[in-house]
């Protein structure tokens, strides 16, 4: 029951996350724009010939050059108020980031007080596994294929296969690389061998 919890959190932890990342990228590139749009407003404002006049030194823009500066002053703004729409979103995500994280990190103490460690539920996977699948895994996480697998252990090919689901299933991973990383998270394979 913990542990489903657990995960369940978990998931919910990085989906916020991802969310925040989403967002604050979003935030930026409004920003970003924005200042690109100010630099194409004061190119277009200040293009055109020069004025003769004394009194007023500015380059004077043709009527499309600044229908394009309006355009762009227009854009900016646009930018402008979808960002105000999206900072007041920053700060009630990171506080409910924080209330998950704090949530898991008592939901973890409790898993330590039952004897449900992260470490231990692993261990508990470990246990699922028939020697030769322990076998196999190890196999797996040295990199071997299929047909070398198969080779090293005497069996076929298709049996090889069959342990590979049954392993995914009970380490609850979906494929080689995730059983491999579990394999040697859990040292059952050593690197340097």
């Amino acid at each position: 029951m913990l542990q489903d919890n657990y995960n369940i959190l978990v998931d919910l932890l990085n989906s916020f996350k991802k969310d925040l990342s989403d967002l604050n990228m979003k935030i930026q590139t409004n920003i970003l724009m924005m200042k690109e749009e100010d630099a194409c407003i004061n190119d277009l404002e200040n293009a055109g010939p020069d004025d003769i006049s004394i009194f007023y030194p500015r380059k004077i823009s043709t009527p499309l050059q600044r229908e394009e500066a309006e355009k762009a002053r227009i854009r900016k703004m646009n930018y402008e108020k979808e960002n105000e729409k999206l900072i007041p979103l920053v700060d009630p995500l990171k506080d409910r980031i924080g209330k998950i994280e704090k949530v898991l990190s008592s939901e973890l103490g409790n898993m330590k007080t039952d004897g449900l460690t992260p470490e231990n539920i692993d261990n508990d996977k470990i246990e699922c596994l028939t020697n030769k699948e322990k076998d196999i895994l190890v196999c797996v996480a040295q990199g071997m294929i299929n047909k070398e697998i198969a080779s090293s252990l005497s069996i076929s090919e298709r049996t090889v296969k069959n342990h590979l689901s049954s392993i995914f299933k009970k380490i609850d991973v979906s494929d080689r690389t995730q059983a491999a990383l579990f394999a040697i998270k859990n040292n059952l394979v050593n690197l340097s061998d």
